[in-house]
């Protein structure tokens, strides 16, 4: 299918993002299931629950072959760092089957600098999620 026939972005997402944990040295990547919501061409995405406690938000907007907009998330209270939370920007390039969006992310760690990384979205199921 061509991107600019793909419409339909809802159902259950893998999101894998990667980071520099300064306090720590290294190199983390972290995951969430995303439950996505799409009105026209505007996706909201938030965390399933899980085991790790943290909780993330995506809102995106679609303009083929872009999704941008902002992120938000609640980190595990009883991780690495507790219960804090983060929030930027992102933008990710459509794949050509409408299944999977890479790109970058932006935002400010605890120490005041402006930081990044790669984020990948991959759906994993459609339709939309019993609650």
């Amino acid at each position: 299918m061509h991107t600019s026939q793909q419409t339909n972005f809802e159902g259950v997402w893998l999101s894998r993002y990667t980071y520099r944990s300064a306090s720590r040295g290294i190199d983390v990547s972290d995951q969430h299931y995303l439950h996505v919501q799409q009105d026209g061409m505007t996706l909201t995405a938030l965390s399933l629950p899980s085991s790790e406690g943290s909780r993330l938000r995506l809102d995106l907007d679609i303009e083929f072959p872009v999704a941008s907009g902002v992120w938000h998330e609640e980190t595990s209270p009883d991780g690495h760092y507790g219960g804090a939370s983060f929030q930027g920007l992102i933008q990710l390039v459509i794949d050509p089957d409408g299944r999977r969006m890479h790109g970058m992310w932006l935002g400010i760690g605890r120490r005041l600098t402006v930081n990044s990384g790669d984020w990948t979205l991959t759906a994993v199921s459609d339709g939309v999620v019993g609650r």
